[in-house]
């Protein structure tokens, strides 16, 4: 029953402290500020583990949505990466999206704290917002790190027993990683963070909902080929989508965690 209740609470703190909208400004930002994130990403990962391993995971990730949003994602990715990289610099352009790339991260920081109630109003939150966004885009890097290294132990133990380890823990690697990314997110992008214990619930709540989204996305995508049939109109419309769906269930793990400190404090 305590479960149920808590439940319960979460999304009525989900629906009156407008997670919803949150959300929605997270989908409507994130399309102008990944492709230069996953140039970064590449460009810095890169460095220590080198590009071609980063886009491997990168495509393993993409490929569970749609191959065809993947090629879409990839290509900008590279169009981005001329431009820049050419023997004129658009300014205006890299203005632009590095301003969307802050946008975006004080977009989802606020919406964690308007969840849990922390004042983050004026110029100096504002800077304390963007410190945090930077904190959590590092943190994102030796993320990508860790699952990377883990993604080649896996696979360097199967060359060696004649198994197949890394089909079988590839969906525990994922919903560990997940939780463990949910729960010090929790915990690095607010101005003031519920306690460990509540992130931690919160996050496994997250998580789980994840991994089940996850499947019945690359279900529906394996057996309805329509986005392709509209171009990239219909992929950029699956991926906003999936964007509304995973920040929802981002605020729902943090909206679990709220009524988890409110529980514990009757």
């Amino acid at each position: 029953m305590k479960l149920i209740r808590l439940f319960y609470r979460a999304t009525a703190i989900w629906l009156q402290r407008e997670a919803d909208i949150h959300a929605a400004a997270l989908a409507y930002f994130v399309p102008f500020a990944i492709t230069p994130l996953l140039l970064l990403s590449i460009t810095l990962v890169g460095i220590i583990i080198g590009a071609d391993e980063v886009g491997i995971l990168l495509l393993q990730w993409g490929n569970s949505l749609d191959p065809e949003l993947t090629d879409l994602l990839l290509i900008s990715v590279y169009n981005f990466d001329d431009l820049t990289t050419s023997y004129y610099i658009p300014l205006l352009a890299t203005i632009f999206f590095s301003a969307m790339v802050v946008v975006t991260f004080n977009s989802l920081v606020s919406g964690l704290n308007k969840i849990w109630q922390v004042e983050s109003n004026g110029w100096r939150n504002f800077f304390k917002r963007s410190g945090r966004s930077l904190l959590f885009f590092l943190f994102l890097q030796s993320y990508l790190i860790g699952l990377i290294l883990i993604d080649r132990m896996f696979l360097f133990l199967s060359h060696i027993q004649f198994v197949n380890l890394l089909g079988y823990a590839r969906p525990a690697i994922f919903f560990g990683s997940t939780l463990l990314l949910f729960t010090l997110s929790y915990g690095i992008l607010t101005l003031r963070a519920p306690s460990f214990r509540s992130r931690f619930y919160g996050a496994l709540v997250a998580s789980s909902m994840i991994l089940f989204t996850r499947e019945l996305v690359t279900l529906h995508t394996a057996t309805t080929p329509i986005p392709g049939l509209f171009g990239a109109a219909g992929l950029i419309i699956v991926l906003l989508i999936w964007i509304y769906v995973s920040a929802s269930i981002v605020f729902f793990g943090a909206a679990f965690a709220a009524a988890l400190e409110e529980d514990k404090a009757t």
